[in-house]
């Protein structure tokens, strides 16, 4: 139990430092968030804020595109001048004051279509105050099961409708479609979501580990007092023991001794009998 603990600690530290240092970021995004605690108004980058299941990480990170590291700040501040000051690169900022969510028109019904696992907003997790940016990312991207059913429900909608398939096929509004081997290298949303598996199996572990030691404690202290009634244990049958010798010795005496009253009553027996022999011997002859 503590080899494992020590071994998924380690991969949750690893992980956990991975992801505060920003890896697989561009250069100006790391940059930012190096400095996010010098500026309030920042709160993170979009994969930061955005919670999905195992089953829908592909789906959702290519309906995010490049959206993925877009810095989510609170208002309006302006960090392009930073930037550009210590030439860092280029980053986008979704400010939570002015970005304006839309949801697809009909999106009941499309996603009633054959295939249609639902709008990819609304298979995310997100904190209330993020319910407009998860409708502005993906408000309009419908995630369906495979190619066939989006390939057919992108022709049934003429080609409007911006759909992902749980694979990574993504089709455009316009025809264009965009598909193969999916090679995420980045895996930015898994990387939370590992982490945070990762940290509940840590916690377990630890929460086991304790639960063992307890036990471990209490089969010592157990084991301590088995000991030390073996040993009074022990003691009392060297005792007994001892009694016991004591017994048999004086019963083979008192055998002994009463073989001994045996003969000599015997002998007494053999006496009293001469004797009153010799009783009546002397009455006869004085009869």
């Amino acid at each position: 139990a503590e080899k494992s603990f020590h071994e998924e600690s380690a991969r949750y530290q690893t992980l956990k430092n991975i992801t505060e240092r920003y890896d697989g970021y561009g250069v100006s995004i790391r940059k930012i968030m190096e400095r996010k605690n010098d500026y309030k108004g920042i709160i993170g980058v979009v994969a930061d804020i955005i919670h999905v299941s195992k089953e829908y990480e592909i789906a959702i990170e290519t309906a995010l595109g490049g959206s993925i590291s877009n810095i989510v700040t609170d208002d309006e501040q302006n960090m392009i001048r930073f930037l550009k000051t210590n030439r860092f690169g280029r980053a986008t900022f979704l400010p939570l004051t002015s970005i304006r969510g839309r949801r697809a028109d009909n999106a009941d019904r499309i996603c009633s279509e054959a295939g249609v696992i639902g709008l990819a907003s609304d298979l995310i997790k997100v904190e209330r105050q993020f319910d407009n940016l998860a409708d502005y990312l993906l408000g309009r991207v419908f995630i369906v099961d495979h190619i066939d059913n989006a390939l057919a429900l992108a022709k049934k909608y003429r080609y409007s409708l911006r759909i992902v398939t749980l694979e990574g096929e993504s089709l455009n509004p316009g025809g264009s479609l965009s598909g193969g081997a999916y090679k995420n290298t980045g895996n930015l949303l898994g990387r939370h979501r590992e982490m945070e598996e990762l940290q509940r199996h840590v916690e377990s572990l630890r929460k086991e580990g304790a639960s063992l030691k307890q036990q471990i404690n209490q089969l010592q202290s157990d084991k301590e007092s088995n000991k030390a009634a073996i040993e009074k244990n022990t003691a009392e049958e060297s005792k007994l023991t001892l009694h016991q010798n004591t017994v048999r010795l004086r019963l083979k005496q008192v055998d002994e001794s009463r073989g001994e009253h045996a003969k000599s009553i015997q002998d007494i027996s053999r006496e009293t009998a001469q004797i009153k022999a010799q009783q009546e011997q002397i009455r006869q002859f004085k009869q």
